[in-house]
């Protein structure tokens, strides 16, 4: 019997594995329900970034969502509870096959009341052929969203651009979105999509902390 109420439940224990084994998480990016990095070892220029994806029973669909997503990290993962029956032993050999590794989540009520995580298998790990998840790595993102919450939060680019206007408009209100966004970075391609976007946005309380007097940006207070 399935003792997990929810994928969240399951990947909140992942979380804590990896953050005590030194990996920097980042949940719900890129729909992918854990990203975690850590420096190389053998160089600690490069990080190494790894993907999980949860599900509080083994099927098909945990298979296929993480190898749709396995090209945007070096090594992708699924996190499913370990309850090591025919079925589920059959479909860890076939995650290797198509190299995706697999974190076990042992229930506490069959392991001495408390949860344990281990790392079943791991996949070869591949240089990343995209750095769409590099760019959104950042201090806000690692407690945006709860990993595994169906329907949740996620990070975006939009939203990191967000914040970082949030953030500069805090100690310095007044000035207009061409002022700002000549200092803050953003993802849009030219000054000037960034400027009619983000006024859109903050004009429809999308942005719900800006608004906009006579062309100047202010907090929403």
């Amino acid at each position: 019997m399935n003792k997990w109420q929810s994928e969240k439940e399951l990947a909140t224990e992942i979380v804590k594995y990896l953050k005590n084994n030194g990996w920097k998480v980042y949940p719900e990016i890129c729909d992918i329900d854990i990203v975690a990095t850590k420096q190389e070892e053998t160089s600690k220029s490069k990080l190494k970034i790894i993907g999980i994806e949860c599900k509080k029973q083994f099927n098909l669909t945990v298979l296929s969502q993480a190898y749709e997503k396995s090209y945007l990290v070096d090594g992708i993962y699924i996190g499913i509870p370990d309850i090591r029956n025919k079925n589920q032993n059959f479909g860890l050999q076939v995650a290797q096959k198509f190299n995706i590794g697999t974190f076990l989540v042992k229930h506490k009520l069959f392991n001495y009341n408390h949860h344990m995580v281990s790392c079943y298998s791991n996949p070869e790990f591949t240089t990343r052929r995209y750095d769409k998840i590099d760019k959104l790595l950042d201090p806000k993102a690692e407690n945006y969203a709860e990993a595994g919450q169906v329907g949740g939060r996620q990070w975006t680019l939009f939203k990191k651009t967000s914040y970082a206007i949030i953030e500069y408009v805090k100690l310095n209100p007044g000035l207009s979105l061409k002022e700002i966004l000549k200092t803050v970075p953003h993802h849009y391609k030219t000054l000037n999509s960034a400027i009619s976007c983000l006024k859109r946005m903050i004009e429809n309380q999308v942005i719900k902390d800006l608004k906009i007097i006579d062309g100047k940006i202010y907090l929403n207070l």
